[in-house]
């Protein structure tokens, strides 16, 4: 498995993060890896890597102010509401000064891969 230093440093190396990104990055992969154990989610390499490449767009979306257009109430429904509390939770403890956090397209997309990481166990 791998521990969320290494995927910090697999992402870095890919998509190559500003020194800003890398901060919110490692503060919000940590964020998320912690939740997911708090509730005994188990997240595959694949997918904790996956899912960093995403944190790293919302975080590049939530400092250009790019806001991604809102889904459809019956997609928010697909997805389990405690997948959406995950989610929320990352999303606001990391990023309380961005906006994202209540943008409930991120928060889907967000959920929707900790919900297939429940999926996948």
């Amino acid at each position: 498995m791998y521990m969320t230093g290494e995927i910090i440093q697999l992402v870095d190396q890919e998509i190559k993060l500003a020194d800003n990104e890398l901060n919110d990055f490692k503060t919000l992969i940590e964020a998320a890896t912690k939740a997911a154990q708090d509730v005994q989610l188990v997240i595959s390499e694949e997918r904790l890597l996956r899912l960093g490449v995403h944190l790293v767009a919302v975080i590049r979306r939530a400092n250009s102010g790019e806001v991604l257009p809102p889904v459809d109430e019956i997609m928010l429904q697909q997805v389990a509401a405690d997948m959406h509390d995950l989610a929320r939770k990352v999303l606001g403890a990391t990023l309380v000064t961005m906006p994202c956090q209540e943008d409930s397209t991120e928060v889907l997309l967000l959920a929707v891969h900790f919900a297939a990481a429940k999926e996948s166990i």
